[in-house]
């Protein structure tokens, strides 16, 4: 089910696009031989990343903390080298992956420098939910002009005590939606 909800497909087709990847595909044609000068999409708190899949490539770049993805990635970043690739099947995945390295560094440099210049002006909640909406807004208010943030709150399949445990979810959200949208007037 969460790959039909993923890929946008009938139940009895099988696809390897996710809805996402396929408007990127008509928005974003050059993409990822042109990237863009921001993310196409931010995924937080879980690493499916299906419904960013193109036929080419996948539109979205993972994040937790961007001080810590800058840091990560400006530590270990290797610059590619100048020498073209050979004229093989080989040096075509070698151009590709350069340039998916070269975008990585570049995209985790842009989504460092947002958060540095960006603020929250309200409290969130202390929850998972509350935290990845407090990066969002801070990321918007920094200038990332990133059109699609993808955040995860699990723990809705349950079993047993699905009154108690769904209510107390719905409250999760309800708070951080709330500090968000409060966060984006202000």
């Amino acid at each position: 089910s969460s790959d039909i909800w993923a890929t946008g497909s009938d139940a009895d087709a099988f696809w390897n696009t996710g809805w996402l990847g396929r408007l990127f595909t008509e928005i974003y044609p050059e993409f990822p031989n042109q990237t863009e000068d921001h993310p196409l999409a931010i995924q937080m708190g879980s690493a499916n990343l299906l419904e960013f899949q193109t036929t080419t490539s996948n539109g979205a770049s993972m994040l937790n903390d961007p001080d810590v993805m800058y840091q990560l990635i400006s530590s270990n970043y290797v610059p590619g080298s100048n020498d073209p690739p050979p004229n093989t099947y080989g040096g075509e995945e070698l151009a590709y992956v350069r340039e998916l390295d070269t975008s990585t560094f570049e995209y985790s440099e842009e989504i460092f420098n947002a958060a540095d210049a960006g603020a929250n002006s309200v409290t969130y909640p202390q929850t998972n939910l509350g935290t990845q909406l407090a990066v969002t807004a801070k990321l918007i208010s920094g200038g990332l002009n990133t059109p699609i943030y993808r955040l995860h709150l699990g723990g809705f399949d349950t079993h047993a005590n699905q009154s108690g445990d769904h209510a107390g979810l719905l409250q999760q959200v309800g708070d951080a939606v709330s500090a968000f949208l409060d966060d984006l007037s202000a």
